[in-house]
């Protein structure tokens, strides 16, 4: 039991010590200012493809359908939503970090709400 908790903290040391940690607030940063509200749905897409993120865009009523389903669940606008992930990066002992993309439109197809989440996976 011991051995699994100190297992557990250093994973959490290097974690938290590692530069992915700052490229990722930098990478949202980025990602504020690339997807900013107001945006159109067309336009979201144009941006998504230029960047070379792999995405989904979600009808309004399988954005709807998902919503429960999905963990975490999220809220419709009343729209389509679009879905993304972009790789940050990977240590040399398995960490690896991305951010997911959640954008959501209402019904005219404009960016009402967006989410970006930090993905960390340890393996």
């Amino acid at each position: 039991m011991r051995a699994l908790i100190t297992a557990f903290g250093l994973i959490g040391l290097l974690t938290a010590c590692s530069p992915l940690a700052d490229d990722t607030k930098g990478r949202i940063a980025d990602l504020e200012r690339t997807f900013p509200l107001g945006i159109s749905l067309k336009e979201a897409e144009v941006r998504l493809k230029a960047a070379w993120l792999p995405h989904t865009v979600f009808t309004p009523q399988d954005c709807e359908g998902n919503a429960k389903k999905t963990m975490p669940t999220y809220t419709p606008k009343g729209g389509p939503c679009a879905f993304a992930l972009t790789r940050i990066g990977q240590t040399w002992y398995g960490y690896s970090v991305a951010v997911r993309i959640r954008l959501f439109f209402d019904a005219s197809n404009t960016l009402v709400h967006r989410e970006f989440n930090r993905i960390d996976t340890f393996i």
